[in-house]
Order: C-alpha cells, then structure tokens, then sequence
C-alpha cells in the first residue's frame, strides 16, 4: 500500500486513479461488452435459451418443402424429392426442392445438426453477424447486416420470445466485469 501522508497524498492519489479510469474508459466497456457477447452467444445458440432463460421453443415437426440446395450446409444425403404420391406411394425427383415429411426438425437431422432445442444455428450467419460495434461513442452489441436482423426479428416472432436483448444476468456480467477492471486500476494506484 502506498504512503498516505496527507490529504493532500490522498486527493492525488484518486485524482490519478479517475484519469486512468478516464484513459481506460474505452478499453474496460470493450472488454465487458465482451464478456457479455461471449455469454449471450452462448446462451442462444449452444443452450438454445430466450432472454428471460426459458427454451426459445421446439423445432415444427409438419411436414415442410425446403429449396435444395441450402448454401452454407453440407448438402449430402438431401435429393430433391417431393412428397409420395399415388399407389403405390412412389416420391419424384423434383426441381429444386426436398420434402421433409418430419418438418425442418427432419431437415436439422438430415443436415447433421442437433435437433432436440432450438438454437438458431444452421448456416452460422446469424451467430457471426452478432457482433460488439460502435454506435456514436458507445460499445454495443448489435446485429450487423439487413438480412440477419430480419432472421433474428423473425425468429422472435416465430417463437414469441425476445431472444437476442441481453439478460438480466449478461446485464449483471457487464457491470461485473467493468468492476474487475476497475478494481485492477485501483490496485495499480494505491499498491
């Protein structure tokens, strides 16, 4: 701990601890929002969880026609085949789409994707667009690209959910996280 003799020792010593908080100020909301981005993308595509920590739903099982192929998934394994017809029930090879009789869970599992929650991964587009950005002198967290904020609006309303505002926890996260960088300050100063 450093020498305090006065007051006077005192009032230099935080006047320097609130102008490396001043010089650092960028670099600490950086580094939360951070640690907020690392945990929300967590919580929706690995745990497939809403905001207020409930499921964000369960994947349609009515049967869906889905364009082949789909850019960005591995294609193998999926014909363009419509829904049988006729007797005996016998599926045509079609032009550009693929029945899936299970719906899209059936399309998750063809695809070699997890198909028991939801997590809105399958092209990984949507979780690479979440991104910490600016917005005038603020750190914040956004989607970036018109396409990917329709997906994630979309997915809202689909599932009824708010999905992509920060939880109360990932809310907790930042302050915590800001308070760490704060404390290592602090020690610089008077240590």
């Amino acid at each position: 701990m450093k020498n305090i003799d006065s007051a006077l020792d005192l009032a230099r010593l935080f006047g320097q601890f609130r102008e490396l908080i001043f010089q650092n100020k960028e670099r600490i909301t950086i580094i939360a929002a951070n640690a907020v981005l690392a945990s929300l993308l967590e919580r929706i595509f690995e745990k497939g969880k809403a905001t207020d920590g409930s499921k964000i739903g369960k994947y349609d099982t009515k049967e869906i026609w889905i364009s082949i192929p789909v850019d960005g998934v591995s294609n193998s394994g999926l014909k363009r085949i419509g829904k049988p017809k006729g007797k005996p029930k016998k599926a045509k090879e079609t032009k550009s789409t693929m029945y899936f009789p299970k719906g899209y869970k059936e399309f998750k599992d063809k695809t070699g994707r997890q198909s028991n929650k939801v997590n809105l991964y399958l092209t990984g587009d949507l979780f690479l667009s979440i991104k910490v950005g600016k917005n005038g002198d603020a750190n914040v967290i956004g989607i970036v690209g018109e396409e990917e904020k329709r997906k994630a609006e979309g997915n809202e309303k689909r599932f009824g959910k708010d999905i992509f505002s920060l939880s109360n926890k990932e809310k907790q996260l930042y302050f915590r996280t800001i308070n760490k960088e704060v404390q290592k300050l602090f020690k610089q100063i008077f240590q």
